[in-house]
């Protein structure tokens, strides 16, 4: 999370809310879906898949060879349909025009290539997974987003926005290198290349189900691209720095659990333990929400002096501010119902139910491009966060429906409701007692805010007997002395 705010710092400092900034992430938005969906889809299937045969050394090289070739094939004919295309999608899908719509265009070819490096960098990181080796990938997806700050720095002044990018492409490949020989570690071999595989045809069988049901997770951007190019200027850019704090912020909460409960979930249902699998789940969903909602009770609260200590300085002016801080707010609520619905369909994946869950993530997709639409041309780009907030509560809904297991228990419940209540009453004293004067800094505010709000939270979990807090703490604790032996 601390180098990703970094990097929009970084990015805040010198691009702003500028209409260059615009055009990248307009040109970013379709090759984002893919190289969003890729890490899923591949540890979703694979994991599940290979995990029964780990043990055959032969079985699992030859089905490691096999889809090692189907990734490298399909990651060559998605970067050169995406190459050939580009300027007929950007044409399609946004209302650019003129030399937003140029540089839009140039920009697309950098990052077409760096989508299918990042597509293959996903494929070998879910045999690291298979494994349970998961933080040397994680420390190696740092990469690219500090090529992206140093591209920033050193190229931004001499080729604009092109820097940020070139940097980013650069340890992309750095990273994908790195990552290769995972491949031959795990048996690979042209002599044992059969696409008459079992585990290759079941990866078949499962992708367009499970591409289908990950995409409510990756295709937003894409969908707010086509109306927020209609918007004004800059309407692209505070849409993006509210998503990636909110990104920064469940990476914080989510990203130790969402890597690790797949293959735990996995071994439960290959081994027909569903007991075991739905507590695995309800302890994940419930840790999370204890997680995420003092987090976004606080800048809820907070949100405009922490936009202003982030971002505002360079080309990130006043007024950028307040439009970032005066959208925020529909981010963090969704935020809400993403970190659990995130969790949830990990649960979907290991059971392999991937048809039900494609099919409601076709139709939340469908019901999110309607609404941003409607809400955009009546709010602006403010109408989106409205419908990215409802978007993501009417999602977890509909799967905690579809999923029909008893996920959200009384316990669970009940732990929500006193979190909640302590982060609304810690947060709100604190907002009051430490009222900003005009002497005082606004960093230093937020410092102040922050150690009083935790404090505060701390007395009131004390006073409401709120032993979830301490169980929570005990679980963490366990995470960082086992490190890579999570188990809930």
């Amino acid at each position: 999370m601390g180098l990703g705010v970094l990097n929009q710092i970084v990015i805040a400092k010198y691009y702003g809310a500028s209409a260059e900034l615009d055009s990248y992430l307009i040109a970013a938005a379709t090759p984002s879906i893919f190289s969003g969906v890729a890490l899923t889809l591949f540890s979703s299937i694979l994991v599940p898949s290979l995990t029964a045969i780990k043990t055959d050394r032969e079985k699992f090289s030859e089905a490691v060879s096999t889809l090692t070739t189907l990734a490298v094939i399909g990651t060559i004919v998605l970067v050169l349909v995406g190459m050939a295309g580009k300027a007929f999608i950007l044409e399609l899908l946004t209302g650019l025009m003129g030399d937003d719509l140029s540089l839009a265009i140039r920009l697309a070819g950098y990052v077409w290539i760096g989508t299918g490096l990042s597509v293959l960098s996903s494929f070998f990181t879910s045999l690291h997974y298979l494994d349970k080796q998961f933080t040397f990938p994680a420390l190696l997806g740092l990469l690219p987003t500090a090529g992206m700050m140093l591209g920033t720095v050193t190229l931004s002044r001499s080729v604009g926005i092109e820097g940020l990018v070139v940097g980013w492409l650069a340890t992309m490949i750095v990273a994908c290198l790195i990552l290769l020989p995972i491949v031959f570690q795990s048996g690979f071999s042209l002599e044992k290349i059969g696409l008459g595989n079992r585990h290759a045809k079941e990866f078949m069988h499962a992708l367009l189900p499970v591409t289908v049901g990950i995409l409510p997770f990756t295709i937003l951007p894409a969908i707010d691209a086509y109306w927020v190019s209609r918007l004004p200027e800059g309407s692209m850019a505070y849409l993006g720095y509210c998503a990636r704090i909110v990104a920064g912020m469940g990476s914080l909460v989510m990203s130790g659990i969402y890597v690790v409960i797949l293959p735990y979930l996995a071994e439960n249902v290959a081994e027909n333990d569903l007991d075991a699998f739905l507590r695995r789940l309800q302890l994940a969903i419930k840790y999370v929400l204890m997680v995420t909602i003092p987090i976004v009770t606080f800048f809820l609260f907070f949100g405009r002096d922490f936009v202003c200590v982030l971002f505002e300085r360079g080309q990130f002016n006043e007024e950028s501010t307040g439009a970032v801080a005066t959208l925020l707010p529909f981010y963090l609520i969704g935020l809400l119902a993403m970190a659990p619905t995130t969790i949830l369909s990990k649960g979907y994946l290991a059971l392999k139910r991937y048809q039900g869950f494609g099919v409601l993530g076709v139709i939340v997709v469908a019901v999110y491009c309607v609404m941003a639409g409607v809400f955009s041309r009546y709010y602006s780009f403010y109408g989106i966060g409205l419908a990215h907030a409802l978007y993501w509560t009417l999602f977890f809904c509909a799967g905690l429906g579809l999923l029909r297991r008893n996920v959200l228990t009384r316990n669970t419940l009940t732990a929500t409701l006193k979190c909640a209540v302590c982060s609304i009453v810690s947060s709100a004293i604190a907002s009051v007692v430490l009222s900003r004067s005009a002497e005082m800094h606004v960093g230093m505010a937020l410092l102040l805010e922050g150690c009083l709000a935790m404090v505060l939270f701390v007395l009131l979990a004390y006073f409401l007997r709120f032993p979830e807090l301490r169980e929570l703490s005990a679980r963490v604790l366990l995470l960082i002395k086992k490190q890579e032996k999570y188990s809930l």
